[in-house]
């Protein structure tokens, strides 16, 4: 099976994203779809009926969601065609003025969750692109 898998798609980049390799790459089998927010997902898909969209809920702030990931690559064992890391987390405001809580949150999200999605996923990936 060959997918597509789209972090931070809740939202923003990660929808256009997902609109474009619905419309670009309509031969693959499934588009994956991860972001915090479940029901924004869920709408999502629902505006896609017929193109197959798996939403999957993550917090990629949070070290124990990446095992759920890890879990379901296991268990499909899919081909992954494209991989479009797109989440993100910012807090606005001065950099001076943020919290210790959230400078490590977007750290979290911004560089621990590209990297493990990135090394999750690697053992997947299609020999060919799409």
């Amino acid at each position: 099976m060959k997918i597509a898998i789209i972090t931070g798609a809740s939202s923003g980049l990660g929808v256009e994203f997902t609109k474009t390799i619905i419309e670009q790459y309509p031969k693959l089998d499934e588009i994956w779809v991860i972001a915090r927010r479940k029901d924004r997902l869920k709408n999502l898909a629902k505006h896609n009926p017929d193109k197959k969209i798996r939403t999957i809920a993550l917090d990629l702030g949070v070290d124990e969601e990446y095992r759920k990931l890890e879990i379901l690559l296991a268990d499909v064992k899919p081909q992954i065609s494209i991989l479009i890391n797109n989440a993100g987390y910012e807090c606005s405001g001065n950099f001076r003025d943020m919290s210790t809580s959230d400078i490590q949150n977007m750290l979290s999200v911004n560089v621990k969750g590209l990297t493990m999605v990135q090394r999750i996923c690697s053992p997947y990936f299609a020999k060919k692109f799409y």
